[in-house]
């Protein structure tokens, strides 16, 4: 596991503790999770000779729920997965992992601000699928308009950009009637002060 993931797993535990710590006996959490474990046999055929390759890949999503109170309710998500080989080796270091999301998020609904902390999975104009790990602000403004920036650190290569690409963006959007959302984005990536990416 990379640097980041560890520091994303040790954030989002100091962040679950606290969370926990300021429950009132009244409130009701909601945590689930799920497993998967694969084991896959084939040959592998990028050798000069034929071998067999068995990775065992193991997947494992963690979900916390209502952690707040009236005021603010708080969400702590995590997934991510870890392979071995127990063959021809397959990963290139024999092992593998990452954390795939691993955040906490934090909604004010009475004043109409979101905050994401960790390594979300945004789905928000020209941000499309994109993960980072940083922050994220959204604020919901008068007449259905609503305000979010986002800043942080690339966790994985991408086509237009790398690992440790610094990225950051703004959207303001306008929602009708719950039907329709439109909006403006802009959103960059940056290699110590080389742009790479608008």
């Amino acid at each position: 596991m990379t640097k980041s993931a560890v520091f994303v797993a040790a954030l989002l535990t100091l962040l679950a503790e606290q969370a926990l710590a300021e429950l009132k006996p009244s409130e009701k959490p909601s945590l689930s999770g799920s497993s998967e474990t694969m084991l896959n046999l084939f040959p592998d055929s990028m050798q000069r000779e034929l071998r067999l390759a068995a990775p065992v890949i193991s997947w494992l999503s963690l979900d916390a729920e209502k952690l707040g109170d009236e005021k603010r309710d708080i969400t702590i998500r995590f997934s991510g997965w870890y392979g071995v080989d127990l063959g021809e080796a397959w990963f290139a270091d024999r092992t593998a992992g990452e954390v795939a999301v691993g955040y906490a998020r934090m909604r004010a609904p009475r004043i109409g601000l979101e905050a994401t902390l960790g390594r979300p999975f945004l789905m928000l104009g020209l941000a499309r699928a994109e993960r980072m790990d940083g922050l994220h602000l959204a604020q919901d403004l008068p007449v259905g308009l609503r305000l979010e920036v986002l800043g942080g650190g690339a966790p994985g290569p991408r086509i237009t950009y790398d690992r440790g690409d610094f990225l950051w963006g703004a959207r303001i959007s306008h929602r009708w009637r719950d039907l329709v959302t439109s909006g403006v984005s802009f959103l960059q990536a940056r290699k110590d002060l080389e742009i790479t990416r608008e």
